[in-house]
């Protein structure tokens, strides 16, 4: 399964940029259950690193325009 996050930048009612990303629920459970729960967190943390790179590039796209 997979949990979708979708940001949407807009400026008044003109969409300026979008980001969508996905994390993979059944490889975070897969992890947990190998390697312990500690190490699943280590994964999110990833994702949310790599998410959280994203979102300041989009926001400063849309703050260009």
């Amino acid at each position: 399964m997979k949990i979708i996050i979708e940001t949407n930048f807009k400026k008044g009612k003109e969409n300026l940029e979008s980001l969508a990303v996905a994390l993979e629920t059944d490889s975070i459970v897969a992890i947990a259950k190998a390697k312990g729960l500690e190490e699943a967190n280590k994964a999110i943390d990833k994702f949310v690193a790599r998410y959280t790179n994203d979102l300041k590039a989009k926001l400063s796209q849309a703050l260009l325009k």
